[in-house]
């Protein structure tokens, strides 16, 4: 997941050139993300993204694809 989170592609869903496209692609990934191990993703950052939209700035989820430091994850990918 993390290998994912980290990917070119990953990043140009969330910051393509089209706002309407960038809504949908947003949509898309966030279903992603609550599905991906039930929610833990969104329920680990869901106050940080709250107060991003609140603000009306974007939240974004920055994941060090080199790191293996896996402690503060709920469950690993092997999972």
């Amino acid at each position: 997941m993390q290998e994912f989170l980290g990917s070119q592609a990953f990043h140009d869903a969330f910051r393509p050139h089209c706002v309407r496209g960038a809504n949908f692609e947003k949509r898309k990934w966030m279903v992603v993300l609550e599905r991906y191990n039930n929610g833990s993703i969104i329920r680990k950052y869901s106050d940080e993204m709250d107060e991003y939209r609140q603000k009306g700035e974007a939240f974004v989820l920055a994941v060090d694809p080199s790191s293996e430091d896996d402690s503060d994850n709920e469950s690993s990918i092997s999972e």
